[in-house]
């Protein structure tokens, strides 16, 4: 199996989550546009420092750093659902529970669950500004984005940029979140080595306990009180993008197996494939399983 199938899929490209250096290059080759370099900056900072949590005493990655990584990305909307929404316990075992009870620390897996919300939040800017690229091309057809058409397709897809950078702030505030329990959980590892810091650690995860709950309770009550919060407004425009690619895309290929169908959404930048197979199956727009 070739390795690079087990990479992160962003927007199309597909990278190691822990080669931040390459992720950086290709983001250069992305248009450029006023106000945005922030936003992207702030993901790969919290990237940097969830990642940092795999490296080992001599500033290595440990050996299954990469793929566990990977492997929690491809199953992250299940972590996501039963965090926010289930009765799940600490972030530890909600990773766990996904990755088949791996037996990592607890400050590893719940900070690789900040690696990717951090990703997710990428994952917002990158498939607008992908939009944005087509839609500049469509306008003046060439190899290079015209400055002119950029602002014009910007005005016109104003929407889908609001929605893009509050689904970003709001994953961003979630890393940060998961980036803070990860901490205790580190605090209360070195604790529980010492005798004496037994009973600490012990308080320390019941902290961690409550602020799983916390975070779940403030989640719920964003979805009840904000019909119009910014994952659901995200989510709403990341359908109808998808439904648009997709019908586009079988009216050229009706004959399009489900493979080739997810193949060609990604290689548009649409979204990563977990979540296109699941706008598909919601759309009805999934044809066959092959």
């Amino acid at each position: 199996m070739n390795e690079q199938e087990d990479w992160v899929d962003l927007a199309g490209f597909r990278f190691d989550p822990l080669d931040l250096e390459k992720l950086e290059q290709w983001l250069h080759d992305l248009p450029i546009v006023d106000g945005v370099d922030e936003a992207i900056r702030e993901s790969l900072d919290l990237m940097s420092t969830a990642s940092a949590y795999w490296l080992d005493e001599w500033g290595a990655y440990a050996t299954e750093a990469s793929q566990v990584c990977s492997a929690l990305h491809k199953r992250f909307d299940a972590i996501y659902q039963r965090l926010e929404f289930e009765e799940a316990g600490t972030i530890a075992s909600a990773v766990r529970w996904a990755l088949w009870e791996h037996e990592g620390r607890d400050s590893r897996l719940t900070a690789s669950y900040a690696l990717a919300l951090a990703i997710e939040s990428l994952q917002q800017i990158c498939s607008w500004l992908m939009e944005l690229r087509s839609e500049s091309l469509a306008l003046t057809p060439g190899p290079e984005v015209n400055l002119a058409n950029l602002e014009h397709a910007r005005r016109e897809l104003y929407l889908e940029e609001i929605g893009a950078r509050l689904a970003h702030a709001d994953y961003l505030a979630s890393a940060r979140h998961a980036l803070f329990v990860a901490r205790l959980c580190e605090q209360a590892e070195h604790l529980s080595a010492k005798a004496e810091g037994y009973h600490v650690a012990e308080l320390m995860r019941s902290a961690i306990e409550a602020a799983a709950w916390s975070a779940r309770g403030s989640a719920c009550g964003r979805g009840n009180s904000r019909p119009d919060s910014a994952k659901q407004l995200a989510a709403a425009q990341m359908r109808e993008q998808i439904k648009r690619a997709a019908v586009s895309i079988l009216s050229a290929r009706p004959n399009a197996t489900r493979r080739e169908l997810t193949s060609a959404l990604l290689a548009r930048g649409v979204a990563s494939a977990p979540t296109i197979r699941k706008y598909l199956d919601a759309l009805g727009l999934s044809p066959g399983k092959n």
